[in-house]
């Protein structure tokens, strides 16, 4: 189906005509030359065109107008809206401006304040890990110390039972 398709849209379909390319399946294949150009009557033609197109004009002038008038009415209203919201936002912007300031003032000191309460954090973790290696030190000199008097007591007992 799509290589039907490929050689429908390729080159490879369209047949020379008065070095035209058309289709193989265009009725302009069967003449042997292109028509002449039609010779209208022009004065009986123009008089009646001209009054078609007075009719025809007519209305489209009526209808141009009333369009015109709707395309007026609808782009003053977005004009119209269009001013109104740049007000709405050029004023929301100036108190939101005055507000927006302060918010970040309090924040950028909040921020501060965060980043001094993390140093101070980090500093006393460091000062507790200290404390801990310490203490954890001094456990393992004590543990070792209880087990050598552990020990000496047990030869002591032993000496007493053996006398």
């Amino acid at each position: 189906m799509m290589m039907m398709a490929a050689f429908v849209n390729s080159s490879d379909a369209l047949v020379e005509w008065n070095s035209i390319p058309i289709d193989r399946y265009d009725v302009r294949h069967l003449l042997t030359s292109p028509p002449s150009p039609r010779r209208r009557h022009h004065h009986i033609v123009d008089s009646f065109e001209s009054e078609l197109d007075q009719e025809r004009y007519l209305d489209l002038s009526y209808n141009q107008q009333e369009l015109a008038f709707k395309k007026k009415m609808k782009y003053g209203l977005k004009v119209e809206l269009l001013d109104r919201l740049a007000r709405l936002e050029a004023a929301l912007a100036t108190k939101q401006d005055s507000g927006y300031h302060d918010l970040l003032k309090k924040f950028d000191e909040l921020k501060l304040n965060l980043e001094d309460a993390r140093t101070l954090q980090d500093s006393e973790r460091e000062k507790v890990l200290k404390e801990v290696q310490r203490l954890a030190s001094e456990n393992a000199k004590l543990q070792y110390r209880i087990i050598h008097l552990v020990r000496a007591l047990e030869e002591a007992d032993s000496k007493t039972t053996s006398n």
